[in-house]
C-alpha cells in the first residue's frame, strides 16, 4: 500500500480481484510477470503508458500469442508476410519451434553417439569371440597331451573356462580403470555449469554393472561353444597331424 501524503503517478494502475496461476500462458515460459486482464482494462491501461526509464512503449505497440498446432508450417507463413513487409518493426519468438528444434538437435547426438557405441561393442565382442577361439585352436595339442595322459573331460573343460573368465576378469580390471577416469573428467566437466544452465550428469551404475555381465556372459558362451567344438576332435588324430 502506498503511504497517504504519497501521490500516485498517471502510470499506476489499482487491480482487483487478482488470481494466480502455475501453468504458463501459452506454453510460453519467457516472461516475469503476467497479466490478463479484458479488453476494456487494456484499452485504459493503453491509454495511461507513459515514459519509463528512457523508454517509449508506442500506442500502435501490440503483443499477441497464439497457441498453434503446426509450429513449423507457422513459421515458415509467417515469414513469408514478415519478408514482405520488411518496413515494419517486428519482434518475433516461437517457443514450440525452438523447443522442437532442441528435440530434434539431441536425438541427432543421442543416436550418434548410440550408434558409434554399438558399433564399438560389436567390434569388441567380435574380437572376443576370435581371440578365443583362436586360442583354444592353437593349444589343440596341449589338451590333447593332457588327455593323454588322464586328464578327464570335465576337469579339461573347467580348466578352460576358468582361465578364459579369468583373462576376462583381468581385462575388466583394465577397462573400469579407464572408463572410470574418462567419467570423472565429463562429470567435471559437467560441474563447470551452474544456474539455469548446470549439467547434472548421474553416475553410470547401471551401465557398467550391466557391461560386467554381459563381458561374462559372451566370454562363457564362446568358450563353452569352443570346448564343444574341441569335443569332437580326435586324440590321436590331433597329435598325429601335429606330428607330422
Amino acid at each position: 500500500d502506498y503511504p497517504k501524503n504519497e501521490k500516485i503517478s498517471d502510470c499506476y494502475f489499482e487491480l482487483s480481484n487478482l488470481y494466480f496461476t502455475n501453468i504458463a500462458p501459452f506454453d510460453n515460459y519467457n516472461f516475469y510477470s503476467t497479466f490478463i486482464v479484458n479488453s476494456k482494462m487494456f484499452d485504459e491501461m493503453n491509454k495511461k503508458r507513459k515514459k519509463d526509464n528512457n523508454f517509449f512503449v508506442s500506442e500502435n505497440s501490440t503483443t499477441l500469442e497464439l497457441k498453434i498446432k503446426n509450429a513449423k508450417k507457422f513459421d515458415a507463413e509467417l515469414r513469408k508476410i514478415l519478408d514482405k513487409y520488411s518496413n515494419l518493426s517486428f519482434s518475433y519468438q516461437n517457443p514450440k519451434l525452438e523447443f522442437y528444434e532442441n528435440q530434434m538437435t539431441q536425438l541427432a547426438v543421442s543416436f550418434t553417439l548410440y550408434s558409434l557405441s554399438t558399433f564399438i561393442a560389436l567390434i569388441a565382442i567380435t574380437s572376443v569371440i576370435n581371440t578365443i577361439n583362436t586360442s583354444i585352436n592353437l593349444r589343440k595339442i596341449e589338451f590333447a597331451i593332457f588327455k593323454s595322459v588322464g586328464q578327464s573331460s570335465k576337469s579339461l573343460n573347467k580348466m578352460i573356462m576358468l582361465e578364459n573368465l579369468f583373462l576376462g576378469f583381468k581385462a575388466l580390471i583394465y577397462g573400469l580403470i579407464i572408463s572410470f577416469g574418462i567419467i570423472h573428467i565429463i562429470m567435471s566437466i559437467a560441474d563447470l555449469s551452474y544456474g539455469e544452465n548446470k549439467i547434472k550428469i548421474p553416475f553410470p551404475t547401471l551401465s557398467i554393472i550391466i557391461s560386467i555381465m554381459a563381458t561374462f556372459i559372451i566370454i562363457f558362451l564362446t568358450t563353452k561353444y569352443s570346448i564343444n567344438k574341441l569335443k569332437k576332435e580326435n586324440i590321436i588324430d590331433v597329435i598325429r597331424n601335429q606330428n607330422i
